[in-house]
């Protein structure tokens, strides 16, 4: 049995109990490529330009060369949410507040006109599947965040 192993970042060889263990199906172990060490190191974010452990970047592997991402996988994940708003906004056929005309992704919403239609809020699974969001998308309204507000207070002016 081996007693140590070769970060795949820092390339140094080191004891197994430098890197961490992860267990898959309760039983079987697999040990991480990238030493502790490694995964603690700071890295600037591309997009937020905030310094995040290397741990929030995702690694991948080109020509057995590692690489280490430079946007975070937060900022990944909101990038994949916009991608998807825009797509189902496109989708609808409405791309600005059905109410002001404002075109601004950043504020706009989707509302839902009849909420016994409802079965899921879209701003909560925007990082799901395209094809599941598709049909909840044709029974909503495109708001700006105004608007939207407007529409559901309770009081009148």
């Amino acid at each position: 049995m081996k007693t140590t192993q070769q970060c795949d970042f820092c390339e140094k060889e080191k004891s197994l109990d430098e890197f961490k263990i992860r267990y898959r199906n309760s039983k079987e172990q697999s040990i991480s490529k990238t030493c502790l060490e490694c995964m603690q190191q700071p890295r600037i974010c591309d997009v937020c330009g905030r310094e995040k452990a290397l741990s929030a970047f995702g690694k991948e592997r080109r020509n057995k060369k590692l690489y280490v991402r430079s946007v975070c996988g937060s900022c990944k994940t909101t990038a994949r949410k916009w991608k998807h708003k825009q797509k189902l906004m496109e989708a609808i056929g409405q791309t600005a507040c059905q109410r002001c005309g404002i075109s601004d992704i950043r504020v706009l919403s989707f509302h839902h006109r009849d909420d016994e239609e409802k079965d899921f809020g879209l701003a909560q699974k925007l990082g799901y599947s395209f094809g599941s969001l598709v049909a909840e998308a044709h029974k909503c309204d495109i708001l700006c965040m105004n608007c939207h507000a407007i529409v559901h207070s309770p009081f009148a002016p």
